[in-house]
C-alpha cells in the first residue's frame, strides 16, 4: 500500500453528489468550497476512487482526495448481513495517511430518493435500448433495494451512523459534514450532525 502526506476522504451514498462536487470544484463553480474543505489548491490534488487504488503504482503520492461510497460494503451484501466497515480493505489507505480529513456528504432523504430515481431510470432507458435484458433486471433490482433503503429515513441515518463511528476511529485533522441538498453545498462541522440530520 502507498503512503499519502495528505488524504481528504470525500464519501457518502450514491447520488449524494461526490462527482458533482469535484466536477463543479474544478470548473470554478464553488470557488469558496476548497479552502473550507482544505483542499484549496485543487488541480494539485490526486483523485482517486476504492477501485483505482491497486493501480497506483508510486510509494507516495502527496494530496489525496479519496472518492468513496460509503454503501459499498452495503451493496455487495446483496441482502445479508451488512460487514462493517472495518472489513472493507479498500479503507486500510486510511492507516497510511500522515493527515486526514474525513467530509462526509449529507443529502436529505427524499432528495436522494429523487436522485437516484433519475439516475437509474436514465441508465435502465439506455441500457433497454440497446436490448442487454439481464443487464436491465440487474438495475432494476438494485434500484428496488436503493429505494427501499433511500425511503426509510432511519435505516439511511443508521447507514450514517455507522459510517461516523468508522470515522471516529482514526486521528483526523478535521470532520465536516457537506450538505448537498441544495443547489450550493454548505459545510458544517461534524459537532452539528444531529441538527442536520433532524
Amino acid at each position: 500500500m502507498f503512503e499519502v502526506n495528505h488524504m481528504v476522504v470525500l464519501a457518502g451514498p450514491p447520488a449524494c453528489g461526490k462527482s458533482t462536487i469535484l466536477t463543479r470544484i474544478a470548473d470554478g463553480e464553488l470557488p469558496d468550497l476548497p479552502a473550507k474543505l482544505g483542499i484549496d489548491d485543487f488541480p494539485a490534488w490526486t483523485q482517486l476512487a476504492a477501485k483505482e487504488l491497486k493501480a497506483v503504482d508510486s510509494p507516495r503520492l502527496d494530496k489525496v482526495i479519496y472518492h468513496y461510497d460509503f454503501l459499498r460494503q452495503w451493496r455487495q451484501a446483496q441482502g445479508g448481513d451488512v460487514p462493517d466497515y472495518i472489513d472493507d480493505p479498500t479503507l486500510r489507505i486510511f492507516e497510511h495517511a500522515r493527515d486526514l480529513t474525513f467530509v462526509t456528504c449529507w443529502t436529505q432523504p427524499t432528495e436522494l430518493l429523487e436522485r437516484v430515481n433519475a439516475r437509474t431510470g436514465r441508465r435502465l432507458f439506455s441500457t433497454m435500448r440497446s436490448m442487454r435484458l439481464l443487464r436491465t433486471l440487474k438495475i432494476r433490482r438494485r434500484l428496488r433495494r436503493q429505494q427501499s433503503l433511500y425511503g426509510d429515513r432511519a435505516a439511511m441515518t443508521a447507514r450514517y451512523e455507522q459510517w461516523l463511528a468508522f470515522c471516529a476511529r482514526f486521528q483526523a485533522r478535521a470532520h465536516y459534514i457537506l450538505d448537498t441538498t441544495p443547489a450550493n453545498p454548505t459545510v458544517h462541522p461534524l459537532s452539528d450532525w444531529a441538527t442536520i440530520r433532524a
